[in-house]
């Protein structure tokens, strides 16, 4: 792995996982009963878990390995908390979701 494509990964996880918090917070606002509740936040983290983890690998050109799941599961964190805010970190809905996220975003590079 090159640096360059460590930074390429760096960015797509960013961009995606911006536009990703940006539409769960559209979707907080639009349903908050249906999305903060625990099968929402488990539904939420597994889609941006998906999405962040396989951003980061087509940016890698398809590389796996253990710095990219680093890379993917902070943009997983970084959706999470653009998203739902604090509540990501202080409910046991929102830090389930979270792992689910991070689960699956590093399943996706391994």
């Amino acid at each position: 792995m090159t640096p360059v494509l460590y930074l390429l990964a760096l960015g797509a996880s960013i961009l995606v996982g911006a536009v990703g918090g940006l539409a769960l917070r559209l979707l907080a606002h639009a349903a908050p009963f249906v999305l903060l509740s625990l099968l929402g936040m488990i539904a939420s983290g597994f889609a941006l878990g998906y999405v962040v983890g396989e951003g980061v690998g087509r940016a890698a050109r398809g590389k796996r390995g253990r710095g990219l799941q680093g890379v993917a599961a902070l943009g997983v964190i970084m959706a999470m908390l653009v998203g739902i805010d604090q509540l990501a970190l202080t409910s046991v809905n929102g830090v389930v979701g979270l792992l689910v996220g991070v689960a699956v975003a590093v399943g996706r590079l391994r």
